[in-house]
């Protein structure tokens, strides 16, 4: 789940986008709500629906998670 939050960072910015570093990871904040994505069948899914996160949850840039593949 951690890295599914990965994917919704510019959702969570209520219209602005925020960049971070590669090497910066984040934690939610208080009250954030998004969209997520999910692993299925070996392939990212956008799930339907907006999701609470939970308060203190890591979120990561894609080259922290194992296997990522940038092509």
């Amino acid at each position: 789940m951690l890295t599914c939050c990965a994917m919704l960072a510019a959702g969570c910015a209520g219209g602005r986008t925020v960049l971070v570093p590669e090497d910066a990871p984040m934690r939610i904040g208080p009250e954030t709500r998004g969209q997520v994505y999910v692993m299925k069948d070996g392939e990212w899914r956008l799930r339907p629906g907006r999701i609470e996160l939970p308060e203190g949850w890591y979120i990561v840039p894609p080259s922290f998670v194992t296997g990522y593949d940038a092509d």
